[in-house]
């Protein structure tokens, strides 16, 4: 008996022991962030973790910035080498002497540790790795003492040099963007991507000789809201920006946010993108100066009257203002060299193409990155009828009612050619919103894919068109496919138009009283998949696109080696919402309409129809149908070439030139009839009918 209750006390008492027992929580502990570490650099991680059941196992991942390898992810302390400055120049960079733009999705990396205990159980955390605290637009008007990275084309050696500065100027020389170069292995002159940090204020003048090529630099201090610009941009002397300006969200930022008065979360951390000239390394009259020099602390609390509380000196460098844009202001005194005017996506990407973990509006420069708006097409969209729509600057011009007659720094369709930073006017800041008219005179409400209308139409009125004009649509007319116009018409029916074009468009959860629909934007612009799914930043969104892109063909010989090709991701998610069940794009369509006895997806049934009407035209153009002799039509520089089965230029017919002008116009809008399908299969159809005097055997008509 006394054994009994010895075994049985023993045994409470291990239990009451054990229930005592609480075993520390795991945590993840991926080191502090590392700043300044430079490019072409070896970093190692301080990873770790504690807590938990039982051995614990690392796993590390890299979620944003330029790709780099670890030597171990498996490892709690793994090392790579960030990359060269070349490395995460853009295109467009990589094909001129210009100064380079860095966004903190360029400059920086950012991590993820998983740590795992024996039970299964995971923590994580995240690092940052900055190769530079330097965030720049590329402007020429830049902070004394900022960081300005240099590069040029491709060529077979450099030779820069500093061939005017101020007088005063006791510095001002070219390094190398590495920081641990050792001077006597790197001579900045030699490189391809020197750095140049001024010393003073005034102008510098940089050449590379080599190229006979020359950036020209202005060195300021940072002015705020004190040297109020509208003394000149008023309307008198010089358009009135600043008016407008004071309604958009970035005036004000920064006071919202010291205020509590944003719905997003708002520590210290964000204040850099919202305070002219907070700049680490440069002191330059900036926030952070001005801060440091004064005591201010970021409020504990957020609560109104914060910002009305702050010195006025600080409050004169705080918010999204002029010069958060054009760069410091305190050299401009009026003179137009001293003060930069860029339409780079740049400007905008200093903040919105990074900390995506934070805020999703700070995605929307890398998406765009991934889009054909971001990729400038040199030829022939010099040309003085293509740089309205294939340049920012011919499009801004444009909307303005004026004619771009000199075309300097050209760049693509970036963040500032569709939203107008000086005014709110339209939602979401837009240039071009609302009713539209398209090349026919068909006047449309497009909300705000107007801007998208804008260009993306066929440049062609059919009513003024002749055979012996041979005018072909321009490649992309999808704002009349969409609205189901823009095309010859041919045959006495009346053409349908699909739901997709309709007012009715919207989406099911978007649906209310108040809802409208807004075309391409419904589509195009939906959110894609989430961080860490393939897809992720290359498709919805600013980028564009339905599905995700052919790889850029921009990149240097040797860029991009060993990257996995990846299958087609194709962002349907939001169609599904219509289309139950949906698996991709080319759903089965209602009928036969290629009269092949199979009844298959829309796009194929869209692509047949396309073969069989130019097969149709190369035989009309031979002297018949099924005769064993073909001719042939093609599209050069906007207009159609003809040629018989001899290979003679041939005067095409008015039903050859409709048919053919229909076939470029479906071709041409891209999405293989899942734009307007009834408007699609009808213009094809029917001119297959016209052209040779019966329907398509065995096709179901539409």
């Amino acid at each position: 008996m006394a054994t009994l209750l010895f075994l049985l006390t023993l045994a409470l008492l291990l239990t009451l022991t054990a229930r005592g027992h609480t075993q520390a929580p795991l945590k993840a502990n991926a080191g502090p962030n590392q700043e300044d570490v430079g490019f072409d650099q070896l970093v190692q991680l301080a990873g770790g973790g504690s807590g938990g059941e039982g051995d614990l196992t690392f796993h590390w991942r890299q979620l944003h910035g330029p790709s780099m390898i670890l030597s171990d992810p498996n490892l709690p302390n793994p090392r790579f080498t960030t990359p060269t400055l070349e490395q995460v120049l853009t295109p467009a960079e990589r094909k001129a002497f210009t100064i380079v733009a860095l966004s903190p999705d360029e400059k920086e990396v950012v991590l993820e540790l998983t740590v795992t205990d024996s039970q299964g159980e995971t923590a994580i955390d995240q690092v940052i790795v900055s190769m530079t605290s330097t965030a720049t637009g590329g402007l020429s008007t830049v902070g004394v003492g900022t960081e300005v990275f240099l590069t040029g084309k491709e060529q077979e050696g450099y030779n820069w040099t500093v061939s005017e500065k101020p007088f005063d100027s006791g510095g001002g020389e070219l390094t190398c963007p590495s920081q641990s170069d050792d001077p006597a292995e790197c001579e900045a002159s030699e490189i391809r991507t020197p750095v140049f940090i001024p010393d003073v204020p005034g102008v510098y003048v940089i050449e590379e000789i080599n190229s006979g090529s020359v950036i020209r630099l202005v060195a300021s201090l940072w002015s705020g809201e004190r040297f109020d610009c509208r003394r000149c941009h008023n309307g008198k002397r010089r358009p009135d920006l600043v008016t407008p300006w004071l309604k958009t969200g970035h005036a004000g930022f920064f006071a919202r946010g010291v205020d509590g008065r944003l719905s997003l979360p708002y520590d210290e951390e964000c204040i850099r993108c919202h305070t002219i000239g907070h700049e680490k390394k440069a002191d330059n009259g900036g926030f952070d100066d001005v801060q440091l020099l004064l005591g201010w602390r970021f409020p504990e609390r957020l609560l109104p009257g914060n910002f009305r509380k702050a010195p006025p000196r600080l409050q004169n460098l705080a918010n999204i203002q002029c010069e958060s844009c054009h760069g410091p202001g305190s050299e401009h005194g009026g003179r137009k060299e001293a003060i930069s005017v860029s339409l780079r996506s740049g400007v905008c990407q200093q903040c919105h193409a990074g900390a995506p973990y934070l805020n999703r509006d700070l995605n929307r420069g890398v998406e765009w990155e991934n889009s054909k708006h971001s990729v400038l097409v040199e030829n022939p969209a010099f040309r003085g009828e293509c740089i309205p729509c294939h340049t920012a600057q011919g499009f801004v011009r444009r909307v303005k009612g004026k004619l771009l007659t000199r075309l300097d720094d050209p760049q693509p369709q970036t963040c500032a050619a569709c939203h107008d930073p000086h005014s709110a006017r339209n939602e979401h800041q837009l240039r071009i919103a609302g009713k539209i008219a398209l090349p026919d005179g068909t006047r449309v409400e497009a909300d705000v894919a107007a801007i998208c209308y804008a260009c993306h139409n066929s440049r062609r009125n059919p009513a003024t068109l002749a055979a012996s004009g041979r005018l072909a649509p321009h490649f992309g007319p999808q704002g009349e496919m969409l609205e189901g116009t823009g095309a010859f018409e041919v045959g006495n029916q009346r053409y349908d138009s699909s739901f997709h074009g309709s007012e009715a468009f919207v989406l099911p959860e978007l649906r209310s009283a108040q809802s409208r629909s807004e075309k391409c934007v419904t589509c195009h612009m939906a959110p894609g998949p989430a961080e860490g799914e393939p897809g992720h930043h290359q498709v919805g969104g600013h980028s564009f696109n339905m599905h995700t892109p052919e790889p850029d063909d921009g990149s240097e010989e040797g860029e991009d080696e060993g990257e996995d090709e990846s299958e087609e991701v194709q962002n349907v998610a939001i169609c599904r919402q219509c289309h139950r069940g949906l698996a991709g794009f080319n759903r089965p369509a209602a009928a036969d309409y290629d009269g092949d006895g199979v009844r298959e997806g829309v796009q194929t049934e869209v692509d047949h129809l396309l073969d069989i009407l130019a097969g149709a035209i190369a035989d009309s153009l031979a002297g018949g149908i099924g005769d064993g002799l073909s001719g042939s039509f093609v599209e050069e520089e906007g207009r159609f070439i003809f040629k018989n089965s001899a290979g003679q230029e041939a005067t095409p017919t008015d039903a050859q030139y409709k048919a053919a002008y229909n076939h470029h116009f479906v071709r041409n809008d891209g999405s293989h009839g899942i734009h307007n399908t009834a408007y699609a299969l009808q213009l094809l159809q029917r001119s297959y009918r016209n052209l040779t005097g019966q329907d398509i055997p065995g096709a179901a008509l539409r």
